[in-house]
C-alpha cells in the first residue's frame, strides 16, 4: 500500500519538476518571450516551444536566441495572456514551416555571453516594443540597413555612408579632401573613397575594421616651384570601435593612409609614395 501511494506522490510530480524551464520576460507587445534553460535538455535555436497553463498550450513560438542560461522565443501569436511564471514544453507537434532563420548565421550554435542573455531580456521589458527585433532581427532583417556619419580623417572632414551587406561586413563611401606637405612634395585635393568594413558584433556595432581604396582627383601638384595636377591614388587601413545606442552612432578607429603621386617630368621628377597616420572620428545616425 505504501508503495502504491509513494509511486502515485512521483508520477504526480514528475510531469511538474520535468517542465524546469519558466517564462521570465514578456516583451510590450506579447511577441516575444524570455525562457529559462531547461537544465536537462538545454533548447537550442530553431527549437518549437508552448507556454502552458493548466496543463493546456496557449502560445507556441520558436527559439530565435539562446544562452546557457535561458532563451529568446518568437511567438506565432501575441494575444495569449501569457504570465511570466508559466511552465514552457516543447510543442507537441513540431509544425512544418519555414524557420525564422533567413541568414545562416542566425542558425548557429556560436557561443553567447551571459550577459548578452541578460541585457535582451531586459530591454523586452524597459524598452519600446521592436526592441527586441532591432538587436536580433526577424525573419532574417538585419537591426540596421544604413549608417550615416560625419568626422574628421586627421584633420580633414569627411562624410562616410555604409550600407550592410550582413550581420558582419558593410560597404562604405566618402567623399574626402586632404592635402600634405612632405619632402618638398606639396599636394591637396577632393576624392573620394570604396571601403569594405568589417564588424564584430553586429552592423556599425563594436569591434570594427576598415579598408578603403580611392584617389584624390585632379590634386594640385606642386615641388620646387613647379606645379601642375594629377590625380592620387590612396589607400586607408584603420581599426577601432563603434558604440551605437538608439540610432546614434559614434566611431573612432585608428590606422593609416598611403598616397601615391605618379612621375611627371613637368613637375615631379620621380615617383613618389607616402604613408601617413590617421585617427578617425566620426558620429551620425544608424537607420
Amino acid at each position: 500500500m505504501i508503495r502504491m501511494i509513494l509511486f502515485a506522490i512521483i508520477l504526480f510530480i514528475l510531469p511538474q519538476s520535468a517542465l524546469a524551464s519558466k517564462v521570465i520576460k514578456i516583451s510590450r507587445d506579447g511577441s516575444s518571450i524570455a525562457v529559462s534553460q531547461n537544465d536537462q535538455t538545454p533548447w537550442g535555436l530553431g527549437d518549437h516551444l508552448c507556454v502552458l497553463q493548466a496543463g493546456a498550450e496557449i502560445a507556441c513560438g520558436q527559439v530565435i536566441k539562446r544562452t546557457n542560461k535561458g532563451a529568446m522565443i518568437r511567438l506565432k501569436s501575441k494575444d495569449a495572456p501569457i504570465q511570466v511564471g508559466d511552465y514552457v514544453q516543447p510543442a507537441a507537434r513540431t509544425p512544418k514551416e519555414q524557420p525564422f532563420f533567413a541568414d545562416p548565421e542566425h542558425a548557429s550554435e556560436e557561443p553567447v555571453k551571459r550577459s548578452d542573455f541578460t541585457h535582451s531580456a531586459r530591454t523586452l521589458t524597459s524598452r519600446k516594443p521592436d526592441t527586441f527585433e532591432s538587436n536580433y532581427g526577424a525573419r532574417g532583417k538585419l537591426p540596421y540597413s544604413y549608417n550615416f556619419t560625419i568626422g574628421l580623417n586627421y584633420i580633414f572632414p569627411t562624410l562616410i555612408l555604409q550600407i550592410a551587406l550582413s550581420r558582419h561586413y558593410a560597404l562604405g563611401i566618402q567623399p574626402i579632401y586632404h592635402k600634405y606637405s612632405v619632402l618638398g612634395v606639396n599636394a591637396s585635393g577632393f576624392g573620394g573613397l570604396a571601403s569594405l568594413n568589417y564588424y564584430g558584433a553586429s552592423p556599425f556595432s563594436g569591434f570594427w575594421m576598415q579598408g578603403a581604396v580611392g584617389l584624390l582627383y585632379n590634386a594640385q601638384i606642386n615641388y620646387r616651384g613647379a606645379s601642375g595636377n594629377s590625380n592620387s591614388e590612396t589607400v586607408l587601413l584603420t581599426a577601432g570601435y563603434r558604440w551605437l545606442g538608439d540610432n546614434v552612432n559614434l566611431g573612432i578607429g585608428l590606422g593609416a593612409q598611403y598616397f601615391h603621386l605618379p612621375k611627371n617630368t613637368d613637375y615631379l621628377p620621380f615617383d613618389f609614395g607616402l604613408v601617413l597616420p590617421t585617427l578617425l572620428v566620426d558620429i551620425g545616425i544608424a537607420f
